[in-house]
C-alpha cells in the first residue's frame, strides 16, 4: 500500500482498485505495478489491432512531428539523434527525410526502421556503443511506461553530448481534462501507463535524475483532436492546461 506520492511527498492520495491518484501534485501511478512479463503481455494484447497498437505506441503523425520539432527548436544539423520508443516510426521517418542522423531504440514493434532512414535500430540503450553518444535525445509518449522513470531518464542523460538536450512528451495528469475525468480518463485506462505526471511532478523527477534546466515548451504544437478547435486547442498549450507535458532537457549532471 502506498502511503505517499513519490514525487511531492504529499499523503492526500485517493486509491481506485490498483491505481492512486495524488491531490496535491495530481500524479498518478499503479499501487502494485504489473511485472514485466505481465506488462509484455498487454502490449502484446494491444499489438492484436491497429487501434491497439495506436493506443499503446502513440498517434504521432508527420505533420504532428514537425510542430512538434520546430516548438522545441530541434535543427537536423544540430547533430546526431536518439530516439527512444520509435514506435511506427514516424517521427524516426520524419527526421531522416529533414536529414538527420537518427539512431533508433524500439523494444515491441516491429518496424523496419532502417527502411525509414534510421542509421541504426536497437532495442535497448544498453546496446548502444559506449562511445556513442548524441546531441538531441527525443522521448515521445514513453516515459509513461517506464518502471523507473528517474534512473531511466539519468541513463539518457549520460549519452548526451555536452550542451546536449532531451525532448520530452508524455500525458499531463494535471491537464484539464484529466481532473475532470478522474480515474476514467483515458491515459489511466491504459494499462501500459505506469507513471502519468504533472509538470511539477516530471520536473521533480529530471531533477533528481541530474539534469539541472528543465524548461517547458509552451508554443502550441498542432495536435490533431476533433472535439476542440485548432486555436482553443494552442490556447490551452500556452496556459499549460493542455492535455500533454512537453518539456526540453539539458545541463545534465551526474547524481
Amino acid at each position: 500500500m502506498i502511503n505517499e506520492c513519490p514525487w511531492c511527498g504529499g499523503n492526500d492520495l485517493v486509491v481506485n482498485q490498483n491505481r492512486w491518484r495524488c491531490n496535491n501534485c495530481h500524479s498518478i501511478g499503479y499501487v502494485e505495478m504489473p511485472s514485466p512479463e505481465r506488462l509484455s503481455n498487454i502490449y502484446a494484447e494491444y499489438g492484436d489491432s491497429d487501434r491497439n497498437a495506436s493506443l499503446a505506441m502513440g498517434g504521432t503523425t508527420p505533420n504532428i512531428a514537425r510542430s512538434l520539432l520546430n516548438a522545441a527548436g530541434w535543427r537536423a544539423g544540430d547533430g546526431p539523434v536518439l530516439e527512444i520508443g520509435a514506435g511506427m516510426g514516424v517521427m524516426t521517418k520524419t527526421m531522416a527525410e529533414m536529414g538527420a542522423e537518427v539512431t533508433v531504440i524500439e523494444p515491441y514493434c516491429s518496424t523496419d526502421f532502417l527502411a525509414m532512414g534510421a542509421r541504426h535500430h536497437y532495442r535497448d540503450v544498453s546496446e548502444i556503443p559506449l562511445e556513442q553518444s548524441y546531441s538531441w535525445i527525443i522521448v515521445i509518449e514513453v516515459i509513461e511506461h517506464v518502471f523507473d522513470p528517474v534512473a531511466f531518464l539519468s541513463q539518457l542523460g549520460s549519452r548526451l553530448l555536452p550542451g546536449g538536450k532531451i525532448l520530452l512528451t508524455t500525458p499531463n495528469a494535471a491537464g484539464s481534462r484529466a481532473k475532470r475525468e478522474g480515474f476514467t480518463w483515458s491515459q489511466i485506462m491504459n494499462l501500459t501507463h505506469l507513471n502519468l505526471f504533472s509538470p511539477h511532478s516530471l520536473a521533480v523527477a529530471a531533477r533528481q535524475a541530474g539534469f539541472e534546466s528543465v524548461h517547458r515548451i509552451r508554443k502550441p504544437v498542432a495536435y490533431k483532436t476533433g472535439w476542440v478547435s485548432n486555436s482553443a486547442l494552442a490556447l490551452t498549450q500556452v496556459l499549460g492546461i493542455d492535455g500533454g507535458i512537453r518539456l526540453i532537457l539539458s545541463d545534465w549532471r551526474s547524481p
